[in-house]
């Protein structure tokens, strides 16, 4: 699918930099805005493995990112919120 306008009305651009939807078989299948596809969401969406329990929320970051990451399990996908 890749960029998605529909994601757009999720990014504020002060706190949320980038909104990213996640399948766990497929990887990242949409994103907003259209330039947030890089190389640390690519490494990111590879060895992301949470439980899909919808609901569920989680922080990924640390010194190996440049950015820190919000995820939320929404039904058999998650959206990943890229923060400042």
């Amino acid at each position: 699918m890749g960029v998605a306008r529909f994601l757009e009305i999720l990014v504020d651009d002060e706190l949320v930099k980038a909104v990213y939807l996640v399948k766990l078989e497929e990887g990242v299948v949409a994103y907003w805005p259209p330039y947030a596809m890089d190389d640390e969401i690519r490494v990111l969406e590879d060895v992301l493995s949470v439980p899909l329990n919808p609901g569920l929320y989680f922080i990924v970051g640390g010194d190996g990112f440049a950015f820190k990451y919000v995820g939320l399990v929404i039904g058999r996908g998650i959206l990943l919120f890229r923060i400042e």
